[in-house]
């Protein structure tokens, strides 16, 4: 693996990382059935989608000569 895919991935992993806490949280709040979460649904979506995106990073062309996506507005 070159270093160039190790720093991407690196990349990636921190910032699957960084979104974890809002699934979780979203998760709980689910769990416990409460009426008002921190995450509106379409925040949860573009989340979801967002994780995705990292997740499937490697199979963008030009990998891993690429960009990371960019995380939805309301982590911003």
């Amino acid at each position: 693996m070159d270093q160039a895919t190790i720093d991407l991935l690196a990349a990636r992993d921190a910032a699957l990382a960084t979104t974890q806490l809002y699934i979780e949280l979203h998760r709980d709040e689910k769990y416990v059935a409460l009426a008002n979460t921190t995450l509106t649904e379409t925040q949860v979506h573009e989340l979801i989608g967002y994780r995705m995106r990292l997740h499937h990073l490697e199979k963008e062309a030009g990998f891993p000569n690429i960009e990371l996506p960019k995380p939805p507005r309301f982590m911003a």
